[in-house]
């Protein structure tokens, strides 16, 4: 962006539209943080708890359900478009019938679920032939459609900018029921029946309260005026563009699901085990993005409903920036050092697990660094484009499946998931050239990310300094990443969006 650009987003609606998505998604990183400190105790004292054939069924039944759910979530994209827009401009009629539209179809989506596994019991249990991992298949299944129901109100929330109900009820109040039942799974020699009914138990009155809280939220908002008017249902409009998520998810659940099986099949339960136990540390890589996510589409709606391109851009690379430098100490320790914090965390036993973290730790970073190029290109309406590209990174990933997956295991599944990842950002990317407004590439945050790649280089080549001692490695990632936050704070702005950090005796001189 040149500096006449600049000069003219500061200040603007666009400029203050960044700061409060950038100010909004920071109280989320924090809330991202603590869950993750609630959420890795239950993890790892599960790992530590069970044995590596019972962790390995718990995480494969685990895998299937996550990724059925993530295909109930996938009206979200156009939940987090529209009601934004229809709130700018105050079609409380259409704002209330894509919520309806929404519900309706998670709700059909997680049932149809439910309806599969226990109408065809047989069928499932051909394809899955690992007993105590089939026993939780059909009891976590019920948790689908309800707790894709409670992620779809916490959009919501990110919708209507209410950073601290999200912070409060998806960071501290959910995680710490989890951590609540593993203790209690352990405390009372329980077996993994008992966490998947406990899982369920928590998950219904938890939905409850956040629907309750959304429509106190509604009120608040005056949003039920659109009822005394016709409520409008735009099914097509929403179909439409939730049309790449739809197969994105599609795609993303099949894809789940032959991991797992060519794992189970080809090498084992213990090859899952070796898989899952470090996945958890991979994606620790999206945190940051996950938790800027929330409120960016809105945002970039927001934007888009005034035709504000020029603060796109900025909202688009200002964004990207802060994700690779906040993402950044996350990235080092888990690409760099990921051997040595492997067996610290999980013993011995999984000391093969730490090529695994490598790879999908390098491949979760290169989407990081590339910012919200997807989202962008679906908010543009660039829908074609995207759904092409979901296809053809698929493709790919599944062919590199059967390859790999069969002859190196558990490492080959890593190698092909990485690729796929690397592909779809680059073909994202891409995309941005054919957008009106948005840069393919932002010339004045290249010297820190080249700095971000040769402090990576730096601590890379320091391993053999490190005699796998997990604290010093941690050490020389603190004060690269502090390097790399100090050479960033200019074009993130730090002190002018945080005007906090000022007063703080020290910090406040070196951030300014």
């Amino acid at each position: 962006m040149s500096a006449i650009t600049e000069a003219v987003v500061a200040g603007s609606l666009s400029d203050t539209t960044t700061r409060t998505q950038i100010r909004g998604s920071g109280l989320l990183v924090i809330g991202y943080l603590l869950e993750l400190a609630i959420n890795f105790t239950p993890h790892l004292l599960l790992v530590r708890y069970l044995s590596t054939t019972s962790y390995g069924a718990w995480a494969y039944a685990l895998s299937l359900i996550t990724a059925f759910q993530t295909f109930t979530l996938c009206l979200n994209d156009g939940l987090q478009r529209f009601v934004p827009i229809y709130h700018e401009q105050r079609e409380y009629g259409k704002l209330l019938g894509s919520i309806t539209v929404a519900f309706a179809g998670t709700l059909l989506i997680g049932s149809a679920f439910i309806a599969a596994f226990y109408l065809a019991p047989h069928t499932v249990a051909r394809l899955v032939k690992e007993k105590e991992a089939l026993r939780l298949l059909f009891l976590l299944v019920i948790l689908v459609p309800i707790e894709a129901v409670e992620v779809m109100l916490m959009r919501l929330f990110a919708c209507f900018s209410r950073a601290r109900q999200i912070f409060y009820l998806q960071h501290v109040m959910a995680p710490l029921g989890r951590l609540f039942l593993v203790v209690l799974l352990i405390a009372c020699r329980k077996n993994l029946a008992f966490l998947a009914l406990g899982r369920i138990a928590i998950a219904i009155p938890t939905t409850i309260l956040y629907g309750w809280l959304l429509v106190r939220l509604m009120h608040q908002e005056g949003l039920f005026r659109g009822l005394r008017n016709r409520l409008v249902l735009p099914c097509r409009e929403m179909l439409v563009f939730s049309s790449p998520m739809i197969v994105a998810t599609a795609l993303s659940t099949i894809e789940n699901a032959l991991l797992v099986l060519l794992l189970d099949r080809s090498h084992g339960i213990t090859a899952v085990a070796f898989y899952r136990v470090v996945l958890p540390l991979a994606t620790l890589n999206n945190m940051v993005m996950n938790a800027f996510s929330w409120l960016y589409v809105p945002s970039a709606s927001r934007l888009l409903a005034k035709e504000d391109y020029s603060g796109i851009n900025h909202l688009y690379w200002r964004t990207a920036a802060w994700i690779s430098v906040l993402t950044f100490p996350i990235f080092a320790i888990t690409f760099c050092f990921a051997q040595p914090l492997t067996t610290f965390l999980y013993g011995q036993r999984y000391a093969e697990s730490g090529v695994i973290l490598a790879v999908l730790a390098i491949a979760n970073y290169s989407n990081v660094a590339l910012g919200f190029n997807g989202v962008t290109l679906k908010v543009l309406g660039k829908i074609r484009y995207v759904l092409i590209s979901n296809l053809s990174s698929a493709a790919v990933k599944v062919t590199l499946f059967l390859i790999l997956i069969p002859r190196f295991g558990a490492a080959g599944a890593a190698l092909a998931v990485a690729t796929g990842i690397v592909m779809y950002n680059l073909l994202m990317q891409l995309g941005l050239r054919c957008t009106v407004g948005v840069k393919l590439f932002a010339p004045e945050y290249l010297p820190f990310s080249l700095l971000i790649a040769f402090s990576a280089a730096c601590l890379f080549s320091l391993r053999s300094f490190t005699g796998n001692n997990i604290y010093v490695a941690g050490a020389f990632t603190a004060i690269a990443s502090w390097a790399v936050l100090m050479s960033a704070k200019k074009q993130l702005s730090i002190a002018e969006i945080f005007p906090e950090a000022r007063r703080l005796p020290l910090l406040g001189r070196l951030l300014a």
